[in-house]
């Protein structure tokens, strides 16, 4: 779902995605204006590549040009240009390689349409099955080997062969003979035997009838060459039958577009409204299946929708709580701090107050009793002149012992 975006970019061109297998598809009336719209086309989806984080690998990415004439152009130099480059001038963007054959969805495409490559591909994965035809039909029974038909054999026909289909009978000759070769080992006959008969006993449908089968099946799916219907009718229509599309070439009149719709128009008129009224009933089934499918896309959408919604709401909750429970902090921290700033004032004023009463006290005890404040002063007095009058004694008594040594020593 990530890629599906790519086919919505508005090139002058088609984008063909399977998986992760990716075609652009260029067209026009010359080879320069072909090249031109190739470069272009290749410039956006690059840039819609760097956009989305994405790395186009060059070495697994070649252009093909297709002709019907075989008048081949130029080799001309096709770039993947850089989204800032000076285009058309740039000479340093990456080259995408030129290849005749390019191999896509498991089908070979030539340059000239002629499916030779293709077909023999096709040719020589049927010619590694008859040796297990040729050892199982000695130990199986009839109806084993047309199961085993059916699965190897007629699935490797059946693959992609509306467009392939289309080559010329000489080309397609080698498939017919070997898948003539593997119904006389499916019918176990006899190497030359004539083949008509085992296809008709085997109820096995030869090669040109399944190329009829798939492309009348194809154009019913398509569903787009239904002839309108006019009142009075016209000579050139009958009720059910296609409109068969301009061909001027016989290559294009091999194409399943006009094969498919002229085999149609041949088949009996109420086979033709049997295959109407499916058509009709598988129409509406389609209708039904995208009607339910658009339901189904408008459900989700609006699941999904639903879902951003409870999530933003959660969001918004969340954000709601968080920044609720940052102004609760802040709060709690205002209180504290004013908490704090309240009782520092307090023992401030208890400081404050004590030494106011410290004070007031000693001033009391002064007023209160100031006999006992001058008895103190004299008491002080007396104590240090007591102090000096002991001092100088002892000063003077030993200035007497020395004097006293003195005079004996001389």
């Amino acid at each position: 779902m990530y890629i599906n975006e790519l086919g919505s970019l508005g090139i002058q061109g088609k984008i063909m995605m399977f998986a992760d297998d990716t075609v652009l598809f260029f067209s026009s009336t010359g080879w320069e204006r072909a090249f031109q719209l190739a470069e272009e086309g290749m410039k956006t989806v690059y840039a819609w590549l760097v956009k989305n984080k994405l790395t186009l690998n060059v070495n697994k990415t070649a252009y093909i040009a297709f002709t019907l004439t075989g008048t081949l152009p130029v080799a001309s130099v096709l770039r993947s240009h850089l989204p800032m480059c000076d285009f058309p001038n740039c000479q340093n963007c990456p080259i995408v390689k030129r290849e005749n054959e390019v191999k896509y969805l498991g089908v070979i495409f030539d340059c000239n349409m002629k499916w030779k490559s293709q077909v023999a591909k096709v040719n020589n994965g049927l010619r590694k099955l008859i040796y297990i035809f040729a050892r199982m039909k000695k130990v199986a029974s009839l109806q084993v080997l047309r199961m085993v038909y059916f699965a190897l054999v007629q699935s490797i026909l059946l693959y992609g062969l509306p467009a392939w289909g289309s080559a010329y009978p000489t080309v397609i000759e080698p498939i017919v003979r070997t898948q003539k070769m593997l119904v006389r080992a499916v019918a176990n006959e006899r190497y030359r035997a004539h083949t008509s008969p085992l296809f008709r006993r085997t109820n096995i449908m030869k090669f040109v009838d399944l190329k009829k089968a798939s492309c009348v099946r194809q154009i019913i799916k398509e569903n787009s060459f239904i002839r309108p219907q006019h009142d009075p009718p016209t000579r050139f229509q009958y009720f059910g039958s296609m409109a068969l599309p301009r061909c001027a070439t016989t290559a294009a009149q091999n194409n399943y577009r006009y094969f498919g719709a002229k085999v149609y128009n041949g088949l009996p008129t109420d086979t033709q409204l049997q295959d109407q009224s499916q058509l009709r009933d598988q129409s509406q089934l389609r209708v039904q299946s995208q009607l339910r499918g658009q339901t189904q896309l408008r459900d989700q959408s609006q699941l999904l929708v639903q879902t951003q919604l409870r999530d933003q709401s959660q969001l918004r909750d969340q954000s709601q709580l968080r920044v609720q429970t940052q102004l609760r902090d802040q709060s709690e921290l205002r209180d504290q701090s004013q908490l704090r700033v309240q009782t520092q004032l307090r023992v401030q004023t208890q400081l404050r107050d004590q030494s106011q009463l410290r004070v007031q006290t000693q001033h009391r005890d002064q007023i209160q009793h100031p006999d006992q404040s001058q008895l103190r002063v004299q008491t002080q007095l007396r104590v240090r002149t007591q102090l000096w009058v002991q001092t100088q004694l002892r000063v003077l008594t030993h200035l007497r012992d020395q004097f006293q040594t003195f005079f004996q020593i001389s």
